[in-house]
């Protein structure tokens, strides 16, 4: 039996024996076709792709999973107006000019009534959850009755009962409210960091720490970074309430090792660095 066949310019023939090819006439007739074609000089056509960097970048983005900022405000009728829509204004802009931007999604609800909590919970999945508003102290923090311009209160158990079963992604809590710390103290059982503020606040100074607090943590700082960078800013306007902020952390997390920016350089998103000793 006689084998003819061409690949590229090269012709390779050969000739069985009576009684056909066997196994290893094959593996000869291959090798032989092998050595003459790497010494005729063939090679494989290579394709070159172009990867437009943009649209990798963009693909790149798109992939990563954003964590979630829920900002919850609440200022019924009868309680003093706050400027809690520049408040919610200058976090976003701050996160919007902080080097990973693409890192967090930021969202926002108005005049929020206790049966909007669990329902915001388990649809926006959030990292971070900040209330804005009014506190009760002892009482609660105040939010929006059914009616118009009624109060509720909820109160520090209440809070916890919440968080302890939609936990879920969420890893901080800022309560920027007059007289937070019980709510704080209630929720840092069963959340890693919370917010809470251990006497009146003003509202300037309450909208200045918020935006240096998210600035922080858009440029990829620790959350105990960033709370202190929340703190000097309030100092850095020359307003008085520097001190009445206050970080609790559960007992077993490392405020002072945890990012949240997703995509920071030789940093573990949502997870805690690893410090060299």
């Amino acid at each position: 039996m006689h084998l003819d066949f061409k690949v590229g310019a090269c012709r390779i023939s050969y000739t069985s024996k009576p009684g056909g090819f066997t196994v290893s006439a094959l593996v000869q007739l291959i090798g032989r076709g092998l050595a003459r074609l790497l010494a005729s000089g063939f090679r494989l056509p290579v394709r070159r792709l172009s990867i437009d960097r943009q649209d990798a970048k963009m693909r790149g983005s798109a992939m990563e999973e954003q964590s979630t900022i829920l900002f919850l405000a609440a200022n019924p009728e009868s309680t003093n107006r706050l400027a809690l829509g520049e408040e919610a204004r200058d976090i976003e802009q701050r996160l919007v000019a902080a080097k990973h931007r693409d890192a967090f999604n930021f969202k926002t609800r108005w005049a929020v009534q206790p049966g909007d909590l669990q329902e915001a919970l388990l649809r926006d999945q959030p990292v971070i959850v900040h209330f804005s508003g009014h506190g009760g102290g002892q009482a609660g923090i105040v939010l929006h009755g059914a009616k118009q311009g009624e109060e509720k209160l909820v109160s520090a158990d209440a809070l916890r009962t919440l968080f302890s079963v939609l936990k879920d992604k969420i890893r901080v809590v800022v309560l920027n409210t007059c007289y937070s710390q019980v709510q704080a103290i209630a929720i840092a059982e069963v959340i890693d960091f919370v917010v809470g503020m251990k006497e009146p606040v003003g509202d300037r100074a309450a909208r200045t720490f918020a935006a240096a607090f998210y600035q922080g943590l858009g440029f990829g700082r620790t959350v105990k970074e960033s709370f202190d960078l929340g703190c000097a800013a309030i100092e850095l306007e020359g307003l008085a309430d520097s001190d009445v902020p206050v970080l609790h952390v559960r007992r077993g997390a490392h405020a002072e090792l945890t990012v949240l920016a997703t995509g920071s350089v030789g940093q573990l998103p949502l997870r805690t660095r690893v410090r060299r000793l």
